[in-house]
Parts: structure tokens; sequence; C-alpha cells
């Protein structure tokens, strides 16, 4: 999949991410997803999912209202071209508008953005995941529909007698 591809797939899927941030935290799993395309956009390496949406949830200056149907608009700092410097991505989770620009506020608001995300990627879920991104968009897609987490977030391959229902997300004592 070309660059642009993958920033295409991720932003028709960014409302799904966010809709679905808590089961970052409780399945590690998904919180270790590698996003590889954001080496073209200035990241330096390969970041887990998990810690790009804990960047966006902890950041007040990600999101903003939508001017035209008042949902949430989230900076996503990275364009769809990697020719192109310093193009950042605006997506509003609720209408579904996305835009680009270019300017020096979205330059310093990808330095907050990295610096905060290089924090989550280094203090939580440390454990490699096997998933690759585009499974996990299936698995969340399906949760919807199904109102209920798939085995495979467990990191199981089918269903088992075993009840998870009731457990706790891993770091219950973090202060997020």
């Amino acid at each position: 999949m070309s660059q642009e591809e993958s920033h295409g797939f991720f932003i028709d899927n960014f409302s799904l991410i966010m809709r679905n941030w808590e089961k970052f935290l409780k399945y590690p799993i998904l919180f270790n997803i590698p996003i590889d395309f954001t080496r073209a956009f200035g990241f330096g390496g390969l970041y887990p999912l998990g810690a790009l949406v804990m960047a966006w949830k902890t950041i007040p200056d990600m999101v903003s209202e939508c001017g035209l149907c008042h949902g949430s608009v989230y900076f996503i700092p990275w364009g769809y071209s990697d020719y192109i410097e310093r193009e950042f991505t605006y997506h509003c989770t609720s209408c579904g508008k996305t835009w680009r620009d270019n300017g020096e506020r979205e330059y310093k608001k990808h330095g907050i953005f990295l610096d905060r995300v290089d924090h989550w990627r280094n203090c939580e879920h440390w454990t490699p995941s096997n998933m690759n991104f585009k499974r996990a968009i299936e698995l969340l897609k399906q949760s919807e529909i199904d109102k209920e987490d798939s085995w495979e977030f467990w990191g199981r391959s089918k269903d088992t007698d075993t009840d998870f229902s009731n457990i706790e997300p891993i770091d219950v004592d973090h202060p997020w």
C-alpha cells in the first residue's frame, strides 16, 4: 500500500478508532499495532497505534470544534504525501470532512504531538502486537455490530469457555 493509500485508509477509519479509544487501553494487542506509514511524515520510526490514540486523547489542542457540524475535529500531524513538507491533516469525526493545512501553527502542534506520543510509546504496553492495522479495523467494525469484543483482542484465535467479560484493563492503577 502506498503512503497516500495508507493515509487514506487511516483517515477513512479514524472516527472508528476514536470511538473505540478505550479498547486501546484494555487490549495491549490493539495498543501495540505498529503504524509504519508515520515514518514518511517526520515521526522517525514506528509508533504503536495506541500511543497515537492516547496522544489525541490527552492533548487539548489536538481537538477543536467543527464549523460545519459542531463535532470534534482532530489534528492529524501528517499529510497524505511525503513530498509536501509540513502538510498536516484535520479530520472531523462527526461529518467526515477532511482538510489540510501547512502553517506554523500546525508545525508547532506537530512538535507537541511528537513529544506526547513519544511518552506514550515508551511508557505503556510494551509487548509487541502480532495484529496488523487492517485486521484491527475489521475487528473494531465487527465489535460495533456485534456489541462485543473479539477474542482476537485477547490474542486468541477462537472462542473458548473462558469468560473475560469482567476482566479489568491491564493498568487499572494508571492515572488516565
